[in-house]
This record gives structure tokens, C-alpha cells and sequence, in this order.
């Protein structure tokens, strides 16, 4: 458990998350959290080289870390927590966000087109013509030139590294799981909940809980252009069609699974109707 005087062998503390999985929302309530209990909150995005020198240094820190499977090896003592989404709702948030974004790499000509390109899914159903591939053209302006449903399978693509690390993540004792849908709507619970798995007292805990709420998206302004454009669960059985479902369900059925989503196919049976945003 954590000291209270901050001592160099308190556990250090990680979050792990994935790309419009409340990441911001967290860096928020972490920041402010830290700030007032003088400990040191880093959001790492995937970039693994800087989270696992920054978890083995130890220390009052918390760590953030998105969408890339951590070694653990080596690493302190530590808590954890970690965010789970459908991944059928990472696909529909980031596919309206994506759209829009300044985000650098989404706008940059530089991006790297060959490892969705070269994909099977890709050239079924969004360009067979190796002569047409983009080339010199950002993410964001690709995107854009599709049809809703290319659109989707795109952004389905772009996210295959992202189900990769959902298929493999470790069952570890450390690692406090929390679904989005029972988070969304409880966040003052879930954070309390949080910071006690990592090892804080209930006055801290409490404080914490209270920042949450705070910022919670009941307090946000959402809209098609900021953020969060819709903190809602189950977004996706608005927006898939029946060829989304089956082409989600074909390619990656098995993240479904493997994250408790769906126990088999049979959903697909249940979309019944195309409704496009």
C-alpha cells in the first residue's frame, strides 16, 4: 500500500486505456488529482519506450498508457487500472472524430498507408485498385472521400493493432478493470474505487471521487465537433448496418469474445436495419 509520506518503494501506479476510451477525461482528473496530493500524472499516448522507463524509475507517479500491450517486465511494484470498451464503439467515436481532428498525425500527407493497404479487408472493400491506394494523403482527407460504411471499415482497419492488444492483455491481480458502460454515469465511484485499488486512503479516495464528478460528461458540452461528441454506451447498434456488422463480426469477431461483448455471432442477426449517421 501507498505510505503517506511518499516513500521511494510506494507502487507506482499505471492506467491503461485505448484511443477515445475517456483518455482525455482521465488526464484531466489525474492531473488535477496529482496537484493536490503532489504526485506527478504523465499520459505516455503509445509511445512504450517512455512508459516503461518512466514505470521502472519508480516513484509518486501515475502513469497513462494507451493502446499497446506493456512488456511488464522489470517493472516496480504497481497498481493498476484499466478502461474496456465495446470495440465496436472505439470504431463509431473515432470514426466522427477522425473526421474532423487536428490531431497531427490524422492531417499529415506523411501518414503511413502501406500497413492498411496491404491488408486483405482493405482491398475487398474500399479500393482493389493497387493504382488508386492513397498516397500523400492524410487520414483525415481519405476519410473523408469514402462512403459512411468504407468509412467504417476504415477506421476498423486503422484500429487492428488497438483489437490485437485487447485479444492479448494479461489476466493480472494488479489490473483493476472497469467497463465504459458502468462507468459513464458512476465516474465519482469508479475513481474513488480507483485510487483505493491503488492503494490511497479513503480521504484521498473521496477527494479524487469528487474531482471525477467535476468533469464527468454529465457536466460537459458534447457536440459534433469537440471531444466527446456523444458519451453514450452502444453507439454502434445506431450506426452499423447489416454489412458493418457482418464484416466486424468476420474480421474481428474474436475481440468481441475475448472482452465479454458478445459470446458468439448471433448479434449480427440482430442488426436489422442501416441506419447512417
Amino acid at each position: 500500500m501507498l505510505r503517506k509520506d511518499g516513500s521511494s518503494h510506494a507502487p507506482v501506479c499505471f492506467h491503461f486505456s485505448s484511443h477515445k476510451c475517456l483518455t482525455a477525461y482521465v488526464g484531466i482528473v489525474m492531473r488535477a488529482f496529482c496537484a493536490d496530493t503532489g504526485w506527478t500524472f504523465t499520459h505516455c499516448q503509445g509511445d512504450l519506450g517512455v512508459f516503461e522507463e518512466l514505470a521502472r524509475s519508480g516513484g509518486r507517479r501515475i502513469l497513462s498508457f494507451n493502446n499497446i500491450l506493456p512488456t511488464f517486465d522489470d517493472y516496480p511494484p504497481f497498481r493498476a487500472s484499466r478502461f474496456l470498451r465495446d470495440p465496436r464503439d472505439l470504431v463509431i467515436s473515432a470514426y466522427h472524430y477522425h473526421c474532423w481532428t487536428r490531431e497531427t498525425w490524422c492531417i499529415t500527407p506523411h501518414f503511413s498507408w502501406a500497413p492498411i493497404t496491404s491488408e486483405s479487408l482493405f482491398r475487398q472493400e474500399i479500393e482493389a485498385d493497387p493504382r488508386l491506394f492513397p498516397k500523400g494523403v492524410s487520414f483525415q482527407r481519405y476519410l473523408n472521400g469514402l462512403d459512411f460504411e468504407q468509412g467504417v471499415v476504415l477506421e476498423m482497419l486503422w484500429r487492428r493493432t488497438h483489437f490485437r492488444t485487447m485479444l492479448d492483455w494479461p489476466d493480472r491481480p494488479e489490473i483493476l478493470t472497469l467497463r465504459y458502460e458502468s462507468l459513464v454515469g458512476h465516474e465519482e465511484e469508479s475513481f474513488a474505487a480507483i485510487l483505493r485499488h491503488y492503494g490511497f486512503g479513503e480521504e484521498e479516495a473521496a477527494r479524487g471521487g469528487a474531482i471525477a464528478e467535476a468533469h464527468s460528461l454529465k457536466h460537459k458540452k458534447l457536440g459534433s465537433r469537440r471531444h466527446t461528441r456523444n458519451g453514450a454506451a452502444r453507439q454502434w447498434q445506431a450506426a452499423f448496418t447489416p454489412r458493418l456488422a457482418r464484416i466486424f463480426e468476420d474480421n474481428f469477431g474474436d475481440v468481441l469474445r475475448a472482452t465479454g461483448y458478445e459470446s458468439d455471432g448471433g448479434w449480427v442477426q440482430r442488426v436489422n436495419s442501416a441506419v447512417v449517421p
